[in-house]
C-alpha cells in the first residue's frame, strides 16, 4: 500500500495536480478477467464502457483508478478506448502494482505534455527502422495497444496513405464518442439477450 501511495504522489509534481482525487476501482470488479481472450474480450470491453461512461457522466474534477490486477491485454484495450473517447490515460507503477490513471483534459497537463513527446520520440524511431527496412513486418488491420496504433500511423504517413480516423487520438467533444460507448453498450446487451433467449428455447 505504501509503494503505491508513493506511486500515486509520483505522478502529480504540482500542488494543484496533488489537490486531485483519485477513485480507485475495487479489483474484485475484475476478479472474472485475469487474461483476456476471445472468449471474455467482448464482455472485458463492456465492463470498461460502462465505467468510463457512468464515470465521465458524473465527474470532471476527478481521476479514475483501474486496479493493478488487470493484465497487460486488458490495459492496452483501457488505453485504446481512451485515446478513442479522447480521454487521457497513462499508466504508473511497474511490475504487480502496473495500473491505469484516466482522468479529463485539464488534469495532469504535464504528464499529458510528457505523453506527447514520448509518442513522438517513438514515431521517430519506427520512422528510422522504417527507413533502415527494420520495421516490424505485420501491420495490424485493427491494433489495440498505443504501440501497434503508431506502427500502424507511421507505416500510413511513409506509404502516404491516410490513417484512419479510428486510429488516432480523439480530440473533439468528448460526449460525441461516449455516445457511441452507449451504442456499443446496447449493442452488447441486446446480442446477450438474444443468446439466453435462443438457449432458452433449446
Amino acid at each position: 500500500m505504501d509503494q503505491v501511495l508513493e506511486e500515486q504522489r509520483a505522478i502529480a509534481k504540482d500542488k494543484a495536480d496533488a489537490e486531485y482525487i483519485i477513485i480507485p476501482i475495487p479489483a474484485e470488479k475484475f476478479s472474472d478477467y485475469k487474461e483476456i481472450n476471445k472468449d471474455n474480450e467482448d464482455e472485458f470491453e463492456y465492463v470498461i464502457n460502462a465505467i468510463l461512461v457512468q464515470f465521465f457522466e458524473k465527474f470532471n474534477d476527478r481521476a479514475l483508478e483501474f486496479p493493478a490486477c488487470i493484465p497487460s491485454d486488458g490495459r492496452a484495450l483501457i488505453h485504446s478506448i481512451c485515446s478513442y473517447i479522447g480521454m487521457p490515460s497513462h499508466s504508473v507503477g511497474s511490475a504487480k502494482t502496473r495500473r491505469i490513471m484516466v482522468y479529463p483534459r485539464h488534469m495532469y497537463p504535464e504528464r499529458q505534455e510528457k505523453e506527447l513527446r514520448d509518442r513522438e520520440k517513438e514515431k521517430e524511431k519506427l520512422r528510422a527502422r522504417f527507413e533502415a527496412q527494420n520495421f516490424p513486418p505485420l501491420i495490424m488491420d485493427n491494433p489495440v495497444s498505443m504501440r501497434d496504433k503508431l506502427i500502424k500511423e507511421v507505416w500510413c504517413e511513409i506509404k502516404g496513405l491516410p490513417v484512419p480516423e479510428s486510429e488516432k487520438p480523439w480530440t473533439g467533444p468528448v460526449e460525441v464518442r461516449l455516445q457511441d460507448l452507449r451504442k456499443k453498450m446496447q449493442t452488447f446487451e441486446d446480442n446477450a439477450r438474444k443468446l439466453m433467449e435462443d438457449s432458452k428455447k433449446k
